[in-house]
């Protein structure tokens, strides 16, 4: 069977980039969503010296991960008058103050309310025990994509063909950065790049760390519609989506 786990109707199916070549061959909707990848070295209970390593590598992966939904950088642009004008790229530093408390680098100041302080104490209880880090990761790996936004939404006229651009582009690249001394630099240039696997490469989302949901429109319209009509459809309801939702490596 093409997808993996349950489908959430019979025209969505799952994929991960490994399998994207199962994809149906219709015109339809996709959506990429970012997942964490969570093994058992992350946070098993591990003591050395009298610390349990495992709530440390939870963290950090916690801090990793969230690391990959940081927002670009805004370009502002600001007038006055006498035509005078000012410009800057202001960058986004929720994400990073999220990232100290999850890695317990540092403590949120702003987390003035009570209602915070108890959520962040039970972040505190949770990651210090074995066997609450192992919910929490359940918790989260199955949280994808029901409680989540979608990262990217595209529309196609031939599922198959365009995931599968998508994963050897991403997957190529990503091989020939592996030992490039230049990388950091070479990944901020995709920051801003039109192709959507060079900006999840930017952000930091390799194959290890996407899937993908399809919404084969061959499966919801009636018999009787063109290739080119469902793809006309599938293009007027991803304009939608894309202004609901706001996926935020999305382009228009």
């Amino acid at each position: 069977m093409a997808a993996e786990g349950n489908f959430m109707g019979a025209a969505t199916k799952k994929f991960t980039c490994s399998t994207v070549s199962l994809a149906p061959e219709s015109p339809g909707l996709y959506a990429w969503y970012g997942k964490p990848d969570i093994g058992d070295s992350d946070y098993l209970r591990l003591i050395v010296q009298g610390k349990d390593e495992g709530e440390t590598r939870f963290r950090s992966l916690l801090a990793r991960h969230t690391q990959r939904y940081n927002l670009p950088g805004m370009n502002v642009k600001i007038k006055s008058s006498f035509d005078s004008e000012w410009s800057a790229n202001c960058a986004e530093i929720t994400t990073e103050k999220f990232i100290g408390v999850l890695s317990a680098e540092s403590k949120d100041e702003n987390l003035s309310d009570q209602d915070a302080k108890r959520r962040l104490a039970s972040l505190e209880k949770t990651v210090a025990k074995q066997k609450s880090r192992q919910v929490l990761k359940n918790a989260l790996e199955q949280s994808i994509p029901i409680f989540s936004s979608p990262i990217y939404i595209g529309v196609t006229d031939n599922l198959r063909r365009r995931l599968t651009e998508h994963v050897s582009l991403l997957e190529r690249m990503a091989r020939a950065l592996e030992r490039d001394p230049k990388k950091p630099e070479i990944l901020r240039t995709f920051v801003n790049s039109p192709q959507f696997a060079l900006r999840a490469l930017a952000a930091g989302f390799d194959e290890n760390y996407l899937e993908v949901h399809v919404l084969d429109f061959a499966e919801i319209a009636a018999d009787g519609y063109s290739t080119e009509e469902l793809r006309e459809i599938a293009e007027a309801a991803e304009w939608i989506l894309n202004r609901w939702h706001r996926p935020y490596l999305g382009r228009r």
